[in-house]
């Protein structure tokens, strides 16, 4: 009692024998926090305009969001939607599907 621990820390930990733990959050209105699992993850994000830092590529857009969304899962579909007035990321991430490195992501040009 009263240790500050980054709340992703802390269910990281208590989940780590849990190969389908994704993300953390708070609960304010009562102080809880509560750790998520599940076997898929997907994810639409509108981007904002041309300066939008998730959608400049959209692998690395991905890998943005992957830390806090689906921190033990693989990203196994990660794509741009373009329309004429909308750009729309779209990242699909998964437990035992094909994984795009951000390795991959990054050394791709």
């Amino acid at each position: 009692m009263g240790e500050i621990v980054k709340v992703k820390d802390f269910c990281y930990q208590k989940e780590a024998g849990n190969p389908f733990y994704t993300r953390a959050l708070v609960f304010s209105h009562d102080s809880t926090v509560r750790c998520y699992s599940g076997k898929k993850v997907v994810l639409k994000w509108r981007c904002e305009d041309s300066n939008d830092i998730y959608c400049q590529d959209k692998e690395i857009g991905c890998y943005y969001f992957k830390e806090n969304l689906a921190a033990r899962l693989s990203l196994s579909h990660a794509s741009i939607i373009e329309t004429k007035k909308q750009k729309t990321l779209n990242c699909h991430f998964h437990k035992g599907e094909k994984n795009i490195s951000l390795r991959r992501a990054l050394n791709r040009e």
